[in-house]
């Protein structure tokens, strides 16, 4: 069996999903390490929820314009 790589497309970098990455690394240490209690807010459940809500948006809206090619 031969291995066809003439027709695979080449991979593409995301340096903004590593930045994102190494973010998210960066809060769970935070997190364990104990970091400064954070102040009782009432914002704080709404602001978590518009950027959940957002990034489901985004990650949707990306899979779409993939489909698309």
């Amino acid at each position: 069996m031969s291995e066809n790589t003439e027709n695979l497309p080449e991979p593409r970098r995301a340096p903004l999903l590593a930045v994102f990455g190494v973010l998210a690394l960066a809060v769970a240490g935070w997190g364990l390490s104990g970091g400064p209690d954070i102040p009782d807010l009432r914002l704080l459940p709404w602001l978590l929820i518009g950027v959940g809500t957002v990034a489901g948006i985004v990650l949707i809206a990306s899979g779409f314009r993939r489909s698309g090619n």
